[in-house]
């Protein structure tokens, strides 16, 4: 299991606990989508996460929808058998954004298991005041085009090559785009219902 991420100067004991949270819960799914459906006591052998802790997340996570019951596992003499759980891939999806060039950028549609539903290209200015309004539009036209996955919107991720800070939703220096500074992430916010994040393109 990666380490968590140390309390930088300023951060609340409180505040690092959610982030452990938030993380337990990327890492169960990350292994659920990698590995198909598990057992509560597989996830914790295979995460390190507390049994208990396992159970109280997939609890919530059963709660919200984004998890189901698959099954149970094969008999293996007597005894109750485990409950099987996996993604619910129904669940929602969400649109993953990638600056290729100065002028173009590609869009994929991801559901929430994060299956690949389908791909699309289309022209976009690498101008500061244009890019966030163009890649908004893009997006829009072709999703009117092609029609919405099922389930809810879960948000929008966008990858280019640079240094990016999550939190601020910012890129903070692109070579490549001559970005330096830009909250290309909160330009994008206003356009979309649900999250957007900026990332780096090898991270994203």
């Amino acid at each position: 299991m990666p380490p968590l991420p140390n309390l930088t100067e300023g951060e609340s004991p409180a505040f690092n606990q959610q982030s452990a949270g938030l993380w337990n819960r990327r890492l169960i799914l990350g292994l659920l989508n990698a590995s198909g459906a598990l057992s509560r006591r597989q996830i914790a052998r295979e995460t390190g996460i507390l049994p208990s802790t396992v159970a109280y997340i997939v609890r919530d996570l059963l709660d919200m929808g984004l998890l189901r019951i698959e099954g149970k596992e094969p008999a293996a003499g007597v005894g109750r058998r485990n409950i099987l759980l996996g993604v619910n891939r129904e669940y929602g999806w969400g649109a993953g954004v990638s600056l290729l060039h100065k002028d173009m950028a590609r869009i994929e549609l991801l559901n929430a298991g994060l299956q690949r539903l389908d791909a699309t290209t289309f022209s976009v200015s690498s101008k500061p005041d244009d890019v966030a309004g163009q890649l908004a539009d893009g997006i829009h036209a072709w999703l009117e085009r092609r029609g919405q996955p099922p389930g809810k919107f879960l948000g929008v991720g966008i990858g280019l090559p640079g240094i990016t800070d999550v939190k601020r939703n910012t890129v903070l220096h692109s070579i490549h785009f001559g970005y330096r500074n830009f909250p290309l992430g909160q330009k994008l916010q206003g356009f979309f219902d649900g999250p957007v994040r900026v990332e780096r393109n090898a991270d994203l």
